[in-house]
């Protein structure tokens, strides 16, 4: 899985170049339901995230509690859980960001089809701000989704291998006296 990218080409759902006003129903239905999706996906992004930081909050204190050179095997296993959480979580987390910015991709499209005058899109402010579908150039910004669901994951990772770096230091050093 990539970190993060703007979708390309093959997983943008294709649009139509214009809607006649015959299926402007159908379509603002459309956008509706993909508005319904993308909200329940944020909100399952958001209830995921939560449980990995509470469990990964549980592991660091589990693995404080174990500070004894003969605990020091326990606090690894601890560690290597709380790595295998975040790796699981980086997938889980990300599939579901990777879907939001489908949702979103999708939104701000179709939003251009529907509502001609600018002030009308939900969407052209995001669409201005990660610097897609916009004439003017400018650096594309992470979404938030991605933040959580990518990015917390892999420094959270991060920590947990520094830890497991830091124990397997302290047992060397006490075997080697």
């Amino acid at each position: 899985m990539r970190m993060w990218s703007p979708l390309t080409q093959n997983e943008r759902l294709l649009l139509p170049g214009t809607i006649t006003p015959e299926e402007r129903p159908e379509w603002l239905d459309f956008g509706r339901r993909l508005i319904e999706c993308q909200r329940h996906e944020d909100g399952l992004l958001n209830a995921r995230f939560q449980g990995f930081m509470v469990a990964t909050a549980f592991l660091m204190a589990a693995v404080s509690q174990f500070r004894e050179a003969k605990y020091l095997p326990i606090a690894g296993l601890i560690s290597l859980a709380g790595l295998l959480l975040s790796t699981g979580a980086y997938q889980i987390l990300g599939r579901t960001a990777r879907t939001i910015q489908w949702y979103l991709d999708v939104l701000a499209r179709l939003d251009l089809l529907l509502y001609p005058n600018p002030s009308q899109r939900l969407y052209d402010s995001r669409t201005k701000l990660l610097g897609e579908l916009h004439t003017t150039p400018s650096p594309a910004k992470y979404p938030v989704s991605v933040l959580l669901g990518v990015w917390v994951p892999v420094v959270v990772s991060i920590i947990w291998v520094v830890l497991l770096l830091s124990l397997w230091h302290i047992h060397r050093q006490l075997t080697l006296h």
